[in-house]
């Protein structure tokens, strides 16, 4: 009764309806600016807070001057790797993804 019809959600015009992601719980240090993750560490050179050691790699391999890996031939556009978290959680493969290890 109170939902509508499919084309007032707009489910008729090729538009998919989906939830919100959840938000993420930050951790200790805040979000992981690598695999939006919780940061459960703390770098203590760059003071960034990572989730885990691939991402903890990847923070020193941009604080020594290389480029993010994804700018070597991943599948995030010039677009995203410029921004400093993911937009919201990532499944384990998208993470894994971003930081090339597939």
């Amino acid at each position: 009764m109170g939902r509508g019809s499919s084309a007032e959600r707009g489910e008729e015009a090729g538009e998919s309806v989906t939830a919100p992601a959840p938000k993420v719980k930050e951790g200790p240090f805040g979000i992981c600016a690598v695999s939006g993750l919780p940061a459960i560490y703390k770098d203590p050179v760059t003071g960034q807070g990572y989730a885990n050691v691939a991402a903890f790699k990847e923070l020193r391999r941009i604080h020594s001057g290389e480029q993010p890996c994804a700018a070597e031939g991943g599948d995030v556009t010039s677009e995203e790797s410029e921004a400093s978290a993911p937009k919201g959680p990532l499944s384990h493969s998208d993470a894994l993804a971003r930081l090339s290890l597939l």
